[in-house]
């Protein structure tokens, strides 16, 4: 995949395909992943849309820079706010806001928490907003003790705990039937250092919150979620619905977090629908 490198001197991996009649669909990946994350559902929405996927810095294969022996300033490179500066300086490079003044979004997961942020922070270059399997925030006593065990070693090393994620992502009859989708992700999150794997969950677990924001939101926005969420309490989502002004909320039965993996055909329906 290309590579561009944006004004801040972060290079991104990125891809750019799909009908360029359709609009611009910009994919915001989660915590971990990789833009091969969204490889289901970035076929079938190509058919109908220009669409544009990237790694989030320290993912995949776009820059990862760490400040050795200063974790402190390695954490500050990767909070919510910076991804999504990431997102617009990638379109404001590639040049796509001149064509398309006005894009959709959809941001999965951790995706969906800088979706917000970007939303908010760019709201008039924003058609419609879709947010899926995520949160206003993700501070809990559980998550932080999750982190502890994360950092502490507790849970195994960085692959033995991406194993225990991913497959807890997802329903039994998906992960016996496909196991080597669940192989795909753990490849990808492999390729995340440590240091932004805890400095990444860390800063989305203290210092993401916005809920008292999303009240002036003014972007139509669809919010998807599965009701077996195991990742994301759905209890999130319908409180995201009531937040947002102007939200529909979808809820796919017998569904864990997902969603993009186990029923791409069922998202994008409801991408294209809203969209």
């Amino acid at each position: 995949m290309p590579i561009v490198k944006l004004n801040n001197d972060i290079n991104i991996n990125y891809q750019l395909e799909g009908n360029e009649d359709g609009g611009l669909l910009l994919l915001i990946h989660g915590y971990g992943s990789w833009m091969y994350g969204y490889d289901e559902i970035f076929s079938l929405l190509t058919k109908k849309f220009l669409v544009l996927r990237s790694d989030l810095r320290g993912h995949g294969d776009s820059d990862k820079p760490i400040f050795e022996d200063d974790y402190e300033s390695t954490k500050q490179t990767y909070n919510i706010e910076k991804f999504a500066e990431d997102n617009y300086l990638l379109l404001k490079a590639l040049g796509l806001l001149d064509k398309y003044p006005k894009i959709s979004v959809y941001g999965h997961s951790m995706g969906g928490m800088i979706s917000q942020v970007f939303a908010l922070k760019y709201p008039d270059i924003i058609k419609k907003l879709i947010l899926g399997s995520t949160s206003y925030t993700m501070y809990s006593e559980g998550m932080v003790k999750v982190l502890e065990d994360l950092k502490s070693g507790k849970l195994g090393d960085l692959r033995e705990s991406f194993v225990i994620t991913a497959r807890s992502a997802y329903t039994l009859r998906f992960k016996k039937e496909h196991p080597e989708y669940l192989e795909k992700e753990i490849e990808g999150k492999m390729k995340c250092p440590s240091q932004v794997i805890f400095a990444a969950m860390e800063n989305f677990i203290y210092n993401f919150n916005v809920k008292d924001q999303l009240k002036n939101l003014e972007i139509p926005t669809l919010i998807l979620t599965g009701d077996k969420d195991s990742l994301v309490p759905p209890a999130r989502s319908y409180e995201l619905n009531e937040l947002i002004p102007h939200s529909k909320l979808v809820v796919f039965k017998k569904q864990n977090h997902g969603i993009n993996g186990e029923i791409p055909e069922k998202v994008v329906d409801e991408i294209i629908k809203f969209i």
